[in-house]
């Protein structure tokens, strides 16, 4: 059994599905844009395109750009595009009317069967979904899967019987077709993920949802569980930021002439500034402008008014200028509202849920929340399929959720307390980002969009860059995408000497030898800082962002409700791992409520434990190897599912410095030998906006499809163009050079795995699970299933995401993980008793009359031993003095002899005070150390006083 909902908007379209023997968890469609954007999206727009016969040819973003290739090429007579055609639907109230008559307009406005339109829309998206669907499981029947369709409010039962007759249409079974009003589906997915909410019936809920220059508004009463009536609804037109920016660039009569002769330019001009105004307020924290790219060809064609900057291709306008007339529009609504408040037959309204375009903006919602404070005013947790989630809820009736007790489930001293939400830091070389789940419903991790500020830029990411930046005094500025974006629009201004931004800084704790409190690490200028308050800075940065976000949807909540998980690489030394904790201790999380966790150990966890299709996949006693392959490094790991659904790792950690960085650094150094004579730092220094924006648009290109299947082509910004005088604002790197900067990284990796499967314990491996973003190229995919051919390659869906994903449930469970494979062999160093049979003559000293040897290694635990994640180790002797001092050694080598062989190295130490009023010889002190978790942790026990004290091995220099 299966359950899909379809939403086909004013201007983009989109699915999301679930599958009964997945559980809860849901799928989202998935369409690449190779033309636009450059990049995969949730959704795609709601565009038919008919070739020259009338015949059904493309939808979506491949049905633009392909009616935009044709008009370039002159070659569009006879094509008919229906771009955003839901938006010129002619519906109306009039029962005479059948569905059949109703009409939509192409892009040169002439009218055609609607039915017509919306039929090849949804073959195309039935098609999509069923391909998806025998991805993740086979053998369910079409009769098995429940079809759910929303309508706009204001198309009415019309509405509804056009698109169940176009769905019948289209092939899909009427029994198995149900349709739902888009502010039902809304308020269903809100009342059920916002456990503040009463849900009493007779409730009152308002639904506001901007797409484009249209504002749409019901009002809903909750009858019982999941039944609504709808009281009222309506749509407005509205002065949309993309419209007003369009209006300041160009005379309407103009836009005419551009969106006829110049449909290309037009296209990308449009999706440009839709994305910039939707993230407008984000850009208006770093700067109170927006720059505005314009292609050659429009440029002459553009009414540049007094005040406003030109450079290059770029025309600044100011955002209160855009904003002006948008926050007008704004006012009108909130009064409206208000009228609809004031109305006798709509009283008891609880909540005003806002979404589309307008719930981006923080500042709107405040707006509304103050201005109707007895309302309750709040956003869906996932606004662009908040929809679809409730179309989902109302096609298979689920219940409102509640918090439910659990049991503990941990068994770890650390792990009793049970946290009612946990979330996890993915602390990335290039990319941060968190996410969390309730205790209720582990598995539904939420996850944070992050949106560059940059509107050159205008990237959404479920992560964002792993940048700091400090102002022009020292102090902690901004995280991520905004701290970037500031740092760029101060260097336009050349305001930037005093600040300080620091990119990509990870990397230093896997490549200092000696590590210590007082490392530093490089900002973008090559000047040094300590690397620790660096740290301590984007961890603090995460948290915040986290904390503001949970506030927004549960209330009630206290500090020591959360349980936190920094992911680290497995194959990273002790010392960083100390590091990380305490920068997050530093940061305000409390070390009780800390885990790390080991990024190849939680994607294992998330595509093993969740992903039902590698869980279906590979059975219990497969080995398989899991590789977390991310932008600094490659994080291996092998592991065995067991019968009792737990997994245990099988060998010991490995990889190395293999990321996606290899090739940013390639083509960075492939650009300054193309550009010579340092214009390439000249660009950087005196261009730092343009210079992001170029290398966020090669880390886009990176991971798409035609990357390395055919020449690579990129668009250069205008001021490098001016800087070297050339011909062409794109530049073309051949398919050769691309593939050698993907084997600098790939082809040590492979070698790597190739020689781990050498060994005899790994000759049955079946499978290697690729996770990571960089495991997401399609190239590095193809070499691994070319170098491996007799082992299966899996890539999880969200490969990007399964650290994170897998971390969240790991705080729920630490004890999932039943074992792991210890990298070296630990112990103490003492002194025993000489014994001629197994030391050295040279190595017997006297002491006190007998003979004794010291600096023996008292091995603790093996290297390439198996440990149980409780395992543990003690050690019992007497003290000498009022303090002891244990210094705790480590060495690769399986049977060391002495502390002092070759490659044993000095781990740390840690301190233990004695009992000052009892004589030493009379106490005796039992040392446990735990193996089995993803930190050494170590417990002193004073057996005189029986009190226990937890130890930190100092590793850090």
């Amino acid at each position: 059994m299966a359950e899909v909902a379809f939403d086909i908007g004013t201007n983009h379209t989109k699915y999301a599905y679930s599958i009964k023997s997945f559980g809860k968890r849901t799928f989202e469609s998935s369409f690449q844009d190779e033309h636009f954007m450059k990049s995969s999206s949730a959704k795609t727009f709601t565009s038919v395109l008919l070739d020259d016969t009338g015949q059904f040819h493309s939808f979506g973003v491949e049905a633009e750009y392909h009616y935009v290739s044709l008009v370039g090429k002159h070659e569009q007579k006879g094509w008919r595009l229906f771009g955003r055609f839901a938006s010129t639907l002619q519906y109306t109230n009039d029962k005479k009317i059948s569905s059949c008559q109703l009409t939509v307009k192409d892009h040169d406005g002439k009218t055609y069967s609607a039915m017509d339109i919306f039929t090849m829309a949804i073959k195309y998206l039935h098609a999509r979904f069923i391909a998806d669907l025998r991805s993740l499981a086979t053998g369910i029947l079409d009769s098995e899967i429940m079809f759910i369709f929303t309508v706009q409010d204001t198309w009415g039962e019309l509405g509804k019987r056009l698109i169940k007759d176009s769905a019948i249409k289209a092939g899909i079974g009427g029994g198995r077709l149900h349709t739902v009003f888009q502010s039902e589906a809304i308020v269903m997915e809100y009342i059920n993920n916002d456990h503040t909410l009463l849900n009493s019936s007779g409730q009152n809920y308002i639904v506001i949802n901007q797409e484009g220059d249209r504002i749409f508004m019901a009002v809903l009463q909750k009858i019982d569980k999941n039944t609504f009536t709808i009281l009222q609804s309506e749509t407005r037109e509205c002065v949309c930021r993309e419209q007003f920016i369009l209006e300041r660039l160009f005379d309407k009569d103009v836009l005419k002439v551009i969106r006829n002769n110049h449909t290309s330019s037009y296209f990308e001009l449009r999706n440009h500034i839709e994305i910039i105004a939707r993230h407008i307020e984000n850009i208006s924290i770093c700067k109170n402008w927006t720059w505005i790219r314009i292609s050659s060809d429009l440029r002459t064609l553009c009414q540049v008014e007094s005040g406003h900057v030109e450079k290059g291709d770029k025309i600044r306008l100011h955002i209160a200028e855009i904003n002006a007339g948008f926050e007008a529009e704004i006012g009108k609504l909130i009064n409206h509202v208000k009228d609809v408040k004031a109305q006798t037959k709509i009283q008891n309204i609880q909540s005003l849920i806002i979404l589309g375009d307008i719930c981006y903006s923080a500042n709107i919602r405040e707006r509304f929340a103050k201005e109707l404070i007895e309302i309750s005013v709040g956003t869906p947790t996932d606004p662009d399929f908040a929809m679809l989630q409730g179309a989902l809820i109302h096609g298979h009736e689920a219940f409102v959720k509640e918090y439910k007790d659990a049991k503990n489930d941990t068994g770890l001293e650390q792990s009793e307390k049970q946290f009612q939400i946990v979330t996890a830091f993915d602390f990335g070389t290039t990319f941060s980002g968190y996410g969390y789940s309730y205790i209720d419903d582990k598995t539904k991790v939420c996850t944070k969009i992050w949106h560059s500020n940059d509107s050159s830029a205008c990237l959404s990411s479920l992560k964002t860059p792993t940048s700091v930046l400090l102002d022009d005094k020292g102090q902690f500025h901004s995280f991520g995408f905004e701290a970037e974006d500031k740092f760029a629009a101060l260097a336009e201004e050349n305001k930037h000497s005093d600040w300080r931004l620091f990119r990509c800084f990870k990397m230093a704790l896997h490549s200092k030898r000696h590590l210590s409190r007082k490392s530093t690490i490089k900002d973008i200028s090559g000047k040094e800082h300590e690397a620790l308050p660096i740290f301590v800075m984007a961890i603090q940065a995460l948290k915040k962002h986290f904390m503001e976000n949970i506030q927004l949807k549960v209330i009630g909540m206290h500090e020591n409700d959360f349980r936190y998980i920094i992911t680290v690489p497995a194959i990273w030394d002790v010392a960083a791992k100390q590091f990380m904790r305490e920068a997050a201790i530093q940061a305000g999380i409390c070390s009780d409520q800390l885990l790390l966790a080991y990024e190849s150990e939680a994607a294992a966890l998330w595509c093993i434990q969740s992903d039902k299709t590698i869980k279906n996949e590979i059975s219990t006693d497969i080995k398989s190897i899991v590789i977390d392959l991310g932008g600094g490094t490659a994080d291996i790991s092998v592991y065995v599912r067991l019968m009792n659904n737990t997994i245990k790792v099988i060998h010991k950690a490995s990889g190395g410095a293999w990321g996606s960085n290899n090739i940013n650094k390639q083509f960075l150094k492939y650009l300054d030998n193309k550009l010579g004579n340092g214009v390439l730092d000249n660009f950087r220094e005196n261009h730092l906006e343009d210079y992001l924006t170029l290398t966020r648009a090669f880390e886009n290109k990176k991971r798409s499809h035609t990357c390395v299947a055919t020449a690579f082509k990129m668009q250069i910004p205008f001021t490098l163009v001016n800087m070297l005088s050339l011909k062409s604002e794109k530049m073309q790197i051949d398919e050769s050079t691309i593939k050698s900067w993907f084997e600098i990284p790939i082809r040590p990796l492979i070698e790597h795995i190739k020689i781990l499967l050498t060994e005899e314990s790994m000759k049955d491996i079946k499978y290697i699970i690729l996770c990571g973003g960089f495991a997401e190229s399609p190239y590095v995919q193809d070499r691994f299933k070319n170098e491996l051919p007799d082992i299966k390659l899996i890539v999880p869906e969200e490969a990007g995401l399964a650290v994170l994903k897998g971390a969240v449930l790991f705080g729920h469970n630490p004890k999932i993980l039943a074992s792991r494979v210890m990298t070296h062999t630990y112990g103490l160093s003492i002194s025993k008793d000489f014994d001629d049979k197994t030391h050295a003559e040279d190595r017997k000293i006297c002491v006190d009359g007998d003979w004794k040897v010291e600096n023996c290694f008292e091995v603790f635990v093996r290297a390439s031993e198996e440990i149980p994640v409780d395992h543990c180790v003690s050690h019992y002797f007497k003290p000498l003095g009022p303090v002891t001092d244990i210094p705790v050694f480590r060495t690769l080598s399986e049977n060391p002899r002495y502390t002092t062989d070759p490659g044993c190295e000095l781990l740390g130490s840690f301190e233990i005070t004695n009992i000052p009023n009892i004589p030493f010889i009379d106490q005796e002190i039992g040392i446990t150390f735990m193996f089995g978790l993803t930190e050494l942790l170590v417990k002193a026990k004073h057996m005189t006083n029986r009190k226990e004290e937890v130890l930190t091995i100092n590793c850090l220099q």
